[in-house]
């Protein structure tokens, strides 16, 4: 009986205490944790949005040229694609280029003139490609390609 006289334990006061100070701690960290899962989210989808958006790249790059030429300037309504449980939206846009050839004057020298005859148009024009990935809701687009494709010059 003695032992249980002399052994001194915590009070309550102490105990509480040490609770609150802990749960703020924990608190602390899980919001934290929930920041940085929100953060690494992001991350995520503009990963994924810009591989989707390389992969769509991809698929115009390897087009014929008379189907990309078809598909200038039309009207495309956007695509929507479902990914992980995120639904991307994907438009496409197409637009032919109208490059100046630079001229020779000297060996080491060359002038850009704009002339009709210097142009390059026609069959042969490049073609930029920009695409826009989006998810519903963001005001911002998570990805923006633009590329190039040019074709070679066919002798007839």
């Amino acid at each position: 009986m003695n032992i249980l006289r002399n052994s001194r334990g915590f009070t309550l006061l102490e105990v509480l205490l040490a609770v609150s100070i802990f749960s703020i701690a924990l608190l602390l960290f899980s919001a934290y944790f929930v920041n940085s899962f929100t953060i690494s989210k992001s991350s995520d989808r503009e990963l994924v949005a810009m591989n989707l958006a390389r992969q769509i790249a991809e698929q115009y790059k390897n087009k014929d040229y008379e189907d990309l030429n078809d598909e200038i300037d039309s009207e495309k309504t956007p695509q929507s694609i479902e990914l992980n449980g995120t639904t991307y939206i994907v438009k496409v846009s197409t637009e032919k280029l109208s490059l100046e050839k630079p001229q020779k004057i000297s060996e080491n020298e060359s002038i850009i003139r704009k002339s009709p005859e210097n142009s390059i148009e026609g069959q042969n024009a490049p073609i930029l490609i920009t695409i826009h990935i989006n998810i519903e809701g963001l005001s911002h687009p998570l990805a923006t390609m633009h590329t190039m494709v040019v074709y070679p010059e066919r002798n007839p």
